[in-house]
């Protein structure tokens, strides 16, 4: 109660400068969408705390009062709102700690129709913290709505945190010294709490009997998350499990079609070798009655030329035939080609993801 009561303060006295600097920047104002965010108790880390105007001072340590992921090493996604869409020339991110994870951003107006605004690779910056400001150029053609931020801190592990996301159509040195106002007034110590305000993660206030305590939970968090761990590779083994099944019964359908084919394609051939033999017969004899009789000549050349194409028919069925089972044996022999490669990318993506997360593990062991 006591940390949410010094979160109160200090938003009460960024509100003044919060609402004229309102006026430069349009702060975001609605969590539309998180993805592998913090899932703690409370609002401490979640997506709202990157609404408003900035206020996870001080820059360059970690804050309950910034969005964060779940994990120091993940893939992220964060969707805030405006209340009031507008055109815009930049977008302001502000990453009050390890900046340097964003990947993608992206706008959206109102018929939430996308525009890229920003694609790079996640690094890890020398900088403690950073006012990531995207210049677009010009001001857009339409009112943006919604931001899409995507975050990678596998590459490059930390607790990367976003403050603030804000728009403005004002010239950028504008608002950087509107911001550095308001991060002067936010850190004025006389006009802050006397108590200043703990950091439930650092500690760096915290009496030892508080440090034991908090080492306590931190480790219930870790075990839990552990537990958690387990039961989603227990179900991703579950849910391969039954994709193996059901490749299986795929399989086994598939065959037994093949062989209902199989069987069809040799009841006409033999019901075509039949009835070439019925013409060679018929022929056979108009031969015979021709040699008798010599009236039934042009009858002996229909069913000559009738079997001439019975014959051509049957050579054609058959070479159709060899190719249609050149191509099965051949997507077949594909088929089972890209599942042993799924199967080993999977591994490999399974030995790497666990690689990772025992990495992590024993980074959070070693910092507790």
């Amino acid at each position: 109660m006591r940390f949410f009561a010094h979160i109160a303060v200090v938003l009460f006295l960024l509100l003044g400068a919060g609402k004229a600097f309102g006026q430069v920047v349009r702060w975001a104002s609605k969590v539309e969408f998180e993805y592998n965010a913090y899932e703690g108790d409370g609002l401490a880390f979640k997506g709202a705390q990157a609404l408003g105007p900035p206020d996870a001072y001080p820059y360059g340590e970690l804050s309950p009062r910034a969005f964060r992921l779940k994990s120091e090493s993940a893939y992220g996604r964060l969707v805030v709102s405006f209340d009031e869409p507008m055109e815009a020339t930049q977008i302001w991110i502000l990453e009050n700690y390890l900046p340097g994870r964003i990947t993608k951003v992206i706008l959206f107006d109102t018929n939430n129709d996308k525009y890229a605004a920003y694609d790079g690779k996640p690094q890890a910056l020398a900088e403690p913290y950073r006012n990531f400001i995207i210049d677009l150029g010009k001001k857009t053609s339409y009112k943006i709505q919604k931001i899409e931020i995507n975050l990678i801190s596998i590459q490059a592990p930390g607790w990367a945190q976003i403050d603030a996301i804000g728009i403005s159509d004002t010239s950028p040195q504008i608002v950087a010294q509107e911001l550095e106002v308001l991060n002067r007034k936010a850190v004025d110590p006389s006009a802050r709490a006397a108590e200043p305000i703990p950091n439930p993660i650092l500690a760096g206030n915290m009496e030892q009997a508080e440090i034991e305590k908090r080492l306590e939970e931190l480790e219930a968090l870790r075990l839990a998350e552990e537990e958690k761990r387990k039961e989603e590779e227990r179900l991703a083994l579950e849910a391969a499990e039954r994709q193996r099944l059901e490749e299986e019964a795929r399989k086994v359908e598939e065959e037994k079609r093949m062989k209902e084919e199989e069987e069809e394609r040799r009841r006409k051939a033999e019901e075509e070798q039949r009835k070439l033999e019925e013409l060679r017969e018929q022929e056979e004899a108009l031969r015979k009655a021709k040699e008798e009789t010599g009236s039934k000549a042009a009858e002996a050349e229909r069913l000559a030329e009738e079997r001439r194409k019975a014959e051509a028919a049957r050579k054609k069925t058959e070479e159709e035939e060899a190719k249609r089972r050149a191509e099965e044996e051949a997507k077949r022999k594909a088929e089972e080609q890209a599942r042993i490669q799924a199967e080993e990318e999977a591994k490999l993506q399974a030995a790497e993801e666990q690689r990772l997360r025992q990495e992590a593990l024993k980074k959070e062991e070693e910092e507790r």
